[in-house]
């Protein structure tokens, strides 16, 4: 008998279940936004093209990478990528197996048991990117800071780090804010929600041994979003 899901597993679920057809489609939109925002390809293309003649094999990797668009659309436009995914809520889920098995070698999963505060298996000085998108302000500041530190230890050096987080200057828009993205990613059960305003995010990743290449906010909707592209400095 499979074990029955746990209450504060019904939201990822949900969330498996429903990820299809036009759900699929809107994931598959706002992968390609999020990677258009933070500028992934041009920024890149020092790093697979270092000759002008023939591309470099560079290696990425997707922090909360869902159900794999932000993967799959990274290892399209990036010639000559390995993309490594860590999500354990949609490690195992259909869309996920398929496009790991249409990509072949290029694109994996890390175990279901790896958390974004502990790559365990991931050697260091391996990446030369990392994404994180929107994965941040779910995180205690704790795990936040867990976080980037194995950021820092994957990254090779002049590594990039791309993020996109929501932004909040009050308490106010901390609540409208949360409200949306609680409804949005089917939480039942409440868990920690972390946001900083811009200059609050910069700060943040200066600690760690960032330096900011580029930084912008958009407000599409209700919400706020900063987009941040940087640069891990040598230690």
């Amino acid at each position: 008998m499979s074990e029955q899901p746990k209450r504060q597993d019904f939201g990822s679920v949900l969330m498996r279940e429903t990820s299809r057809g036009p759900v699929d489609i809107w994931l598959r939109k706002r992968a390609n936004w999020m990677i258009d925002q933070v500028g992934i390809e041009e920024l890149m293309e020092s790093k697979i093209w270092p000759d002008k003649t023939h591309p470099r094999r560079v290696e990425v990797l997707c922090l909360g990478a869902g159900k794999g668009h932000e993967m799959e659309t990274i290892q399209e436009r990036l010639p000559n990528s390995f993309v490594t995914g860590v999500d354990p809520n949609d490690h195992y889920a259909p869309e996920v197996l398929k496009r790991v098995e249409q990509k072949g070698n290029d694109v994996i999963y890390l175990h279901e048991s790896v958390r974004a505060e502990d790559l365990r298996g991931l050697p260091g000085v391996t990446q030369d990117a990392v994404t994180l998108f929107f994965v941040l302000h779910h995180m205690d500041k704790l795990t936040q800071e867990a976080v980037m530190r194995e950021v820092v230890r994957v990254l090779k050096p002049d590594g990039l780090l791309f993020i996109a987080e929501d932004l909040v200057d009050d308490l106010q828009e901390q609540k409208i804010t949360e409200a949306i993205d609680r409804r949005i990613n089917l939480e039942i059960v409440e868990g920690p929600h972390e946001y900083r305003d811009t200059e609050g995010w910069k700060v943040f990743f200066r600690n760690f041994g960032f330096e900011m290449v580029r930084a912008w906010e958009v407000k599409p909707d209700k919400v706020r979003h900063g987009f941040f592209a940087l640069r891990r400095l040598p230690s």
